[in-house]
């Protein structure tokens, strides 16, 4: 690799590890690294190395220990297998993240440390793995770039603009324990040593190509897909064909390819036999893929979770595809052809909109495939001096857009599920939190309306307790501090039909910025699956009553066990009244 673009990929490497100490806060039991679905996909390794406790019972107490009390953040990955308590993802990453967790193990007993795999320094021994793994792929995606004969500026552009200008910086930065930094990272690999491989035809880039690919499909079986992408490492498909006959009549590279595919497949056979004792476990239960009713355009445009409307930057790929369509039209087709077929599959998904996510991230995983159509198209351009600077400013703003909303997200200035049109443009690129609407106004229809002053009883609410002061109306109100921090609510089952609860409420604090948060939970057997902590502390002023409203969005169809209530885990005293709480669906 020449020296400058190197540099300049280690400089790029730095400023991740100087943003990520910046800007996360893992002391804080809010802002941990592992956290979400990275819980599971970590537990092997305290389980395995530190508590030898396959039932994983100690995560209650490290819930209790190091995680909100109010089960913000919990996430539950136990699974009931037969009677056994399996994990329920595959142990893959587990892998990538040994050699850090076994230093974090380490310097715990040097640095007086519990050495229990949870404490800070385990979570920032997996946040500067998901940076090193970025670092790594943008290494092997650069090296892959320059085999096509790439200038290193056009290379160095795509590198900045995939790393700040798409939604991988969020999973990089925000939620580095999610498996979609780790893939690029062995995609990227898995491209290039698939090219030397077929231009070279050397036994240790054929060994790494096969070490990557088993360790893409015990991170996650779909990275399977994987092998679809193979044509993206040529450009001329009789070569291609040479080197897939090759291997197939080659004996010993049929048997070496198998027996390295072979050992890691043993890993995940491993943990499911000494977890369950069977040998193949499928621990998703209810959730998998409806082929027949896929979301693919809602996954690409809209609102709610579009790849292009949060990721728009990706959308110079199609360079890339209209350069091979000019050169190579078969070639063009197929590559156009791949990323439909991705989306269909990936729209497929039981939830096509993968939690509350930043845009769609399960594209992340193939971004070196899109940075590979991004520099072909950019140098087939034959950019003048004028026209560069009219990329780079494209670049820039797209760049701005994707920090803006990296921002919004993060500090849930945008609500993480739900999203709308007019949501959307209303919050676009604002930085600060408006007080939302406190009335509806789209057309809708209300299905359920309850409301309590706190004063009696009712059918949907039994009041627990009752405060005369303050009050906004009547004689009573409910106040909730740190000894009560949980007010009355409501609890009880969701329409089907239902697209929104509305919230409204009178609130009295008398505290600046109480850390008061309005939750709603919704739950299948027990088990969250939509979960949203709204921090009110940019609306409430400290010794005034203020009028509060807000929306909670969900997709049409979900029923569950749900809750709404206010929170209080700070000091002070925060007082409701008049709550109200409607149940409808837009028309």
């Amino acid at each position: 690799m020449q020296s400058k673009l190197k540099t300049y990929i280690n400089a790029l490497g730095w400023l991740l590890l100087i943003l990520f100490f910046f800007i996360r806060q893992p002391e804080s039991k809010w802002d941990k690294v592992i956290s979400g679905d990275g819980k599971s996909y970590y537990a092997y390794l305290p389980a395995a190395l530190i508590y030898q406790d396959l039932d994983y019972q100690f995560v209650a107490d490290y819930e209790a220990k190091y995680y909100p009390p109010d089960q913000s953040l919990f996430k539950e990955f136990r699974y009931e297998f037969e009677g056994e308590i399996v994990n329920k993802t595959f142990p893959g990453i587990s892998l990538l993240w040994l050699p850090f967790f076994l230093i974090a193990h380490f310097l715990s007993f040097i640095f007086g440390f519990e050495p229990d795999g949870y404490t800070i320094i385990y979570q920032y021994a997996i946040g500067v793995a998901a940076i090193f793994y970025c670092w790594l792929g943008m290494q092997w995606l650069a090296k892959f770039l320059l085999s096509y004969k790439i200038k290193p500026f056009v290379i160095g552009l795509v590198l900045t603009t995939l790393l700040f200008g798409t939604n991988i910086f969020y999973y990089t930065i925000h939620d580095p324990s999610l498996t979609h930094v780790y893939n690029f990272s062995m995609i990227s690999g898995f491209l290039y040593f698939l090219r030397k491989s077929i231009l070279k035809d050397e036994k240790k880039d054929f060994v790494w190509l096969f070490i990557l690919l088993g360790l893409l499909i015990i991170i996650r079986p779909i990275n399977l897909l994987v092998l679809l992408a193979i044509p993206f490492a040529v450009d001329d498909w009789t070569i291609l064909g040479n080197y897939l006959k090759q291997l197939f009549t080659s004996p010993k590279k049929l048997f070496l390819s198998f027996t390295i595919l072979g050992l890691f497949a043993l890993y995940p056979i491993i943990w499911w036999y000494s977890q369950s004792g069977h040998l193949i476990v499928y621990s998703y239960g209810e959730e998998s893929f409806d082929f027949s009713n896929p979301h693919l355009l809602k996954m690409l445009f809209s609102y709610e979770k579009g790849w292009f409307v949060y990721t728009p930057l990706v959308l110079l790929a199609l360079l890339g595809i209209y350069s091979n369509f000019k050169t190579n039209w078969s070639m063009g087709i197929y590559r156009l052809c791949f990323f439909v077929f991705l989306a269909y599959i990936f729209s497929s998904w039981w939830i096509w909109t993968y939690g509350g996510s930043f845009g769609q991230r399960v594209f992340i995983d193939y971004y070196a495939i899109v940075g590979l159509l991004m520099a072909v198209g950019i140098q087939e351009l034959n950019l003048k001096r004028k026209s560069t600077i009219v990329l780079i400013v494209v670049v820039g703003l797209g760049i701005g857009l994707n920090q803006v909303q990296t921002y919004q997200h993060r500090y849930g200035i945008v609500p993480t599920l739900g999203m709308t049109k007019s949501m959307y443009w209303s919050t676009f690129l604002k930085l600060n939190k408006t007080k939302p609407p406190t009335k509806l106004s789209k057309p809708h229809q209300i299905t359920a309306s309850y409301s309590t002053g706190f004063e009696k009883n009712s059918d949907w609410i039994t009041l627990s307790r009752q405060d005369n002061s303050p009050v906004f109306e009547g004689n009573f109100a409910q106040s909730i501090h740190t000894v009560q921090p949980y007010s009355d609510g409501y609890k009880g089952k969701l329409n089907w039909q239902d697209t929104f609860a509305h919230i409204g409420a009178h609130i009295f604090t008398d505290k600046k910025s109480p850390g008061t948060k309005l939750v709603f939970d919704l739950s299948e057997n027990g088990h969250s699956i939509i979960y949203e902590s709204i921090s009110l502390d940019d609306y409430l002023v400290q010794d005034n009553w203020i009028e509060i409203g807000y929306t909670f969005h969900f997709p049409k169809g979900k029923e569950g066990d749900l809750k709404i209530y206010f929170w209080q885990p700070e000091k002070g005293k925060v007082t409701i009244d008049n709550l109200n709480i409607e149940f409808g669906f837009y028309r």
